[in-house]
């Protein structure tokens, strides 16, 4: 029960404006979350890209189908929690587009580079 006492802090959402003063306390509140959303995100998507090259090396259609679907949450979970912790502004839409824009060149990433293999 000590232990979870310490994180719970960094877990509430704190009602901070997503402005150009509060970046320093938007990184130390959420620079766990930020961490993990940006690193597992696009590490998780080696998953969506390994099933589009088995979908491409056996020729099953239904797996691209597949692996979009896999794909999907590691698009949308990232995006909306920017959105989420930005409180609707322009620069929370502004880094939601970026973040959907890197994962989608992680993903191309992935895909070439395991038709490499």
């Amino acid at each position: 029960m000590e232990f979870s006492k310490k994180f719970f802090p960094a877990i509430r959402r704190p009602s901070i404006k997503f402005n150009k003063v509060s970046y320093a306390t938007f990184f130390e509140t959420y620079w766990l979350h930020t961490i993990l959303f940006t690193c597992i995100s696009s590490t998780a998507l080696g998953i969506p890209a390994f099933v589009f090259k088995f979908a491409y090396d056996n020729g099953i259609s239904l797996f691209y189908l597949l692996a979009l679907l896999i794909a999907l949450p590691w698009f949308l979970v990232p995006t909306l929690y920017l959105l989420y912790i930005g409180n609707d502004s322009k620069r929370a839409k502004v880094s939601s587009y970026s973040m959907i824009g890197i994962l989608i060149a992680s993903l191309f990433t992935w895909i070439i580079c395991l038709f490499q293999l």
